[in-house]
């Protein structure tokens, strides 16, 4: 077996290759997720054209525009942008964008959640099985940190994760009533195509 030590979160003092590789990779699974693997496309952007040149046209300006996005861990970055109230942690893969936390805290608490004993088992009667819970204290602050604020926004970005109904949760907004047992991602934006 052959082990190697490395950090848990990118060393931006050390890790100028990874981080800039995760930056380009942003991009290209979004541009991916565009041209073959949902068809995303916003409402935003318009009639979706025909031709592919204009696609990435209108996809490149758009991604020009979007605030700076700093990797963490893996698929994490946290969203750098001066403007904004709040310093949002989000997880991108393609157009699946989420948010894991409106502040650093509550990300550290997300990704760090195996590691710092903060799950109670709960019992399921219906299951028959103990399913983890976080403790009250932490679900309280996700509660808080994820409850519906008109301030909670990310200029171009904020569209996207919209797209799907996984990023509602992110701005506390819910697409099904409560206690709704089945959550199918649906899109929420099916976009009309050029003639």
């Amino acid at each position: 077996m052959v082990t190697e030590e490395c950090t848990f979160f990118y060393n931006w003092l050390e890790n100028e290759v990874e981080i800039i590789r995760q930056i380009k990779c942003f991009y290209k699974w979004m541009w991916d997720d565009i041209i073959s693997v949902n068809y995303v496309w916003l409402k935003s952007w318009g009639v979706k054209p025909k031709s592919l040149e204009r696609k990435k046209e209108i996809f490149d300006e758009w991604f020009s525009k979007l605030p700076q996005l700093l990797p963490i861990r893996n698929s994490s970055c946290v969203v750098d942008n001066d403007n904004l109230k709040w310093n949002p942690v989000v997880s991108v893969s393609g157009s699946d964008v989420n948010i894991l936390g409106w502040d650093f805290r509550t990300y550290l608490l997300y990704e760090l959640r195996e590691h710092l004993n903060i799950y109670t088992d709960v019992y399921d009667e219906e299951d028959e099985r103990f399913y983890p819970e976080l403790i009250d204290e932490v679900q309280k602050i996700n509660n808080e940190n994820f409850k519906y604020d008109e301030s909670k926004d990310i200029p171009y970005l904020k569209e996207i994760i919209l797209y799907w109904s996984s990023g509602w949760r992110g701005f506390g907004l819910s697409y099904h009533p409560e206690n709704a047992r089945i959550h199918p991602i649906v899109k929420t934006h099916i976009a009309e195509e050029e003639k």
